[in-house]
């Protein structure tokens, strides 16, 4: 039996362990989320084995304690089942599969009986991505993204940094706890924690900085002495204190940064605003979130976040990413879930851990990364805490259970192999190898975007469906007001209608309008805008 729990706890750890790898080997337009089903696949394999095992044992009942955490996870995971079930519009599919991996996850977690085995395997997986992440800094790796020299395997810095940031403060904690005299072992985990240190300062990720300050705080803080004060008050006011600072630095260090993320909290806002109570729908905010912005800026042609507007696929904010998806409502039960850990359990280094974890998640985008969503559920379900209640599990039951486990399996694989396929479509598409009907409509499978919206256009162009195609480049523009490309699309179709009326406009408009960054492009376009105009008068 022992063997059984120990092979369990092998398993998560690997999971944990493979999860920021999967995407070297995954390729197309879905790269970043493809990781997501083998893991939960494999995650629920060692739930299903696990229900087998104990109906295979002959045992009658099974005593289950449930925490308080338990009660607010059951309850969030409901709710956001229940919201998506319901919702009417066709929203990002993803999502909901992101949720159910943090459900088997949760649960795995808390079945296991040795923490130790998978904070091992998290401090191994931070130092393998601190390794990577050097290697590329020398450049004996090349980058996952073009703008950037150091991202681990993930596809930008932000990720990584909020990777090694958790990584770092559970190997802290862990070997802190645990030293006790010098030795070959305590060598190697000095090592381990200064090249994750490295790396992370490579990363530049001041969300990640934030959060390991917050993970040591909430640590250490409370055994802190400053003039008489000691404890939570001392913990409450340095906490603060650094919360400010950091804020500086997030206008100070990178202001165009910290602008792009006010101008996507203000737009995110007002979603919440038009949705308060049940929200936009699970997978809504990559969905939606650009035409929000393209109605923003139409209302607010002179707005100073002008030079900041990009495409946006992520909030920067979870509360507020919640809040969009699941409303009010499930913000407060997200909240519960959250705070439950922190009111009901006394494990110090996990509530520093998850501090981390929530800090970082004020500033960046963890619940679409496969692997800091694990690092979460995982986090949230050894917190165990006090038991509230005793249910007990009888064979007939994990009986039942197994048949939806069943169909949740093959509902991955059915799903995996759907986004196979549509990446290699889209990939045809984007590549301007196809133009059919049914595979120009996957191009919705994609987030919104000024990009997108300009394909589209153009598809429509070649189709002569020249309204449509006006529309599309229209909303393109609207979306990110300083791109010059699609009034640019738009100017050439109101020429080929022979509408001078049109054209000319547009051509005045491409002359006054801002750019953020003037290239060779924009340089050659508003030379022909000024040769047209003479020619015309």
């Amino acid at each position: 039996m022992k063997k059984l729990y120990l092979s369990k706890e092998l398993l998560l750890g690997g999971a944990i362990i493979a999860a920021p790898l999967c995407s070297l080997v995954m390729t197309g337009v879905f790269q970043n989320d493809m990781p997501l089903f083998p893991l939960l696949i494999i995650c629920l394999l060692t739930l299903f084995f696990r229900l087998l095992l104990f109906l295979k044992t002959g045992r009658k009942i099974k005593e289950v304690r449930l925490t308080a955490c338990d009660i607010a996870v059951a309850l969030f995971i409901s709710y956001i089942f229940l919201r998506w079930l319901l919702q009417r519009e066709d929203v990002a599919e993803l999502s909901i599969f992101r949720w159910f991996l943090f459900a088997v996850v949760y649960i795995l977690a808390r079945t296991v009986n040795h923490k130790e085995t998978l904070f091992s395997a998290l401090i191994l997986s931070a130092s393998l991505q601190a390794v990577v992440a050097l290697l590329q800094k020398v450049g004996c790796l090349s980058s996952l993204h073009p703008l950037f020299d150091v991202t681990g395997t993930f596809n930008n810095p932000g990720p990584l940094g909020g990777y090694l940031a958790v990584g770092l403060v559970v190997a802290v904690l862990l070997y802190a706890s645990s030293f006790r005299h010098w030795s070959t072992r305590t060598v190697l985990k000095v090592a381990s924690i200064g090249v994750m240190g490295t790396a992370f300062y490579w990363a530049d990720s001041r969300a990640g900085l934030l959060a390991v300050a917050a993970g040591l705080l909430m640590a250490y803080g409370g055994k802190m002495k400053f003039f008489g004060w000691r404890g939570r008050a001392w913990c409450v006011c340095l906490s603060v204190a650094a919360v400010a600072f950091v804020c500086i630095l997030l206008f100070a260090y990178r202001p165009l940064s910290a602008n792009a993320r006010l101008l996507i909290w203000r737009v995110s806002s007002d979603m919440v605003m038009d949705k308060p109570l049940l929200g936009h729908g699970v997978g809504a905010f990559e969905k939606k979130y650009m035409f929000y912005q393209a109605d923003y800026f139409r209302n607010h042609p002179q707005s100073d976040f002008l030079n900041v507007a990009d495409n946006v696929t992520y909030s920067y904010n979870e509360l507020l990413h919640i809040a969009v998806e699941t409303g009010i409502c499930g913000l407060v039960l997200f909240l519960l879930v959250a705070a439950s850990p922190f009111v009901f359990s006394d494990e110090r280094t996990l509530k520093a851990v998850l501090a981390a974890w929530l800090i970082f998640a004020m500033f960046s985008y963890p619940v679409n990364v496969v692997p800091l969503m694990m690092n979460f559920a995982l986090f949230t379900g050894l917190c165990r805490g006090k038991t509230v209640s005793v249910l007990g599990i009888n064979r007939i039951f994990c009986g039942i259970a197994v048949v939806p486990l069943m169909g949740l399996l093959a509902v991955c694989g059915h799903v995996m192999l759907f986004f196979c396929e549509s990446s290699t479509l889209l990939i045809d598409v984007l590549g301007r190898k196809v133009r059919n009907v049914e595979q120009v409509d996957l191009l919705q499978e994609l987030p919104p975007s000024c990009e997108t919206y300009c394909m589209r256009g153009d598809i429509y162009l070649e189709r002569k469906s020249y309204g449509q195609a006006e529309e599309s480049y229209k909303v393109a523009a609207e979306m990110i007001p300083t791109r010059i490309r699609p009034n640019y699309k738009l100017w050439n179709l109101y020429l080929l209608q022979q509408d001078t009326v049109n054209a000319r406009k547009m051509a005045l408009h491409i002359l006054a309008q801002r750019v953020k960054v003037e290239n060779t492009f924009s340089i050659k376009v508003r030379g022909r805008m000024k040769q047209f105009l003479d020619e015309i008068d």
